[in-house]
């Protein structure tokens, strides 16, 4: 859901106006223990630039499926394929005995394991498309394409790539410039 905070009271009541999703929805949770998380609202990048990033994954996957039929990739094997070569990534440590349950519950991840020590394993954790701003989606993107390329299959138009990425980067702008709600934080 999408809402402002209006007033914290000092019990510790909460207050907030509900402005997108359904309030009925949390009827049920009345009265509930909850684990609650809140977190500054950002809007989605564009539609339209993630659309031609997956269009043009869906195109690798069935050129590479049709040359190595005896090899089967998904779509999401030769997104985080893409986003090692050209993510952004952080160097990470986690324990040796938790290594399991972080790749579990971080099922986007890619990884290097770049060394041992200590009890730990250093990774370097590449994260997934949608934390990218236009300038690193536009990288990604750009890698992706290149990828067609050397593969002899038919890239979308400059004209698109740009649309796409200059329709970003004008809602990234707009949220620089207007941000939202600015008179409820007063």
């Amino acid at each position: 859901m999408r809402g402002v905070i209006k007033a914290i009271g000092y019990d510790g009541s909460l207050f907030v106006e509900i402005r997108e999703g359904n309030p009925s929805d949390l009827e049920q949770l009345v009265g509930k223990d909850l684990s609650i998380e809140m977190k500054p609202w950002h809007d989605k990048r564009s539609s339209s630039a993630n659309a031609l990033l997956w269009h043009c994954i869906g195109q690798i996957t069935v050129a590479l499926n049709d040359e190595k039929p005896d090899k089967r990739y998904t779509k999401w094997d030769i997104y985080l394929n893409l986003l090692r070569k050209h993510g952004k990534y952080a160097m990470i440590s986690v324990r040796e005995d938790a290594l399991d349950d972080f790749l579990e519950q971080n099922k986007t991840c890619v990884y290097d394991d770049v060394g041992k020590h200590d009890g730990f394993v250093d990774l370097l954790y590449y994260f997934g498309s949608s934390t990218y701003d236009s300038k690193e989606f536009s990288v990604l993107l750009d890698g992706c394409i290149d990828e067609m390329k050397q593969m002899g299959l038919p890239t979308p138009t400059s004209e698109e790539m740009k649309r796409a990425i200059a329709m970003m980067e004008r809602r990234e702008q707009n949220e620089r410039r207007n941000p939202k709600h600015d008179a409820d934080r007063e």
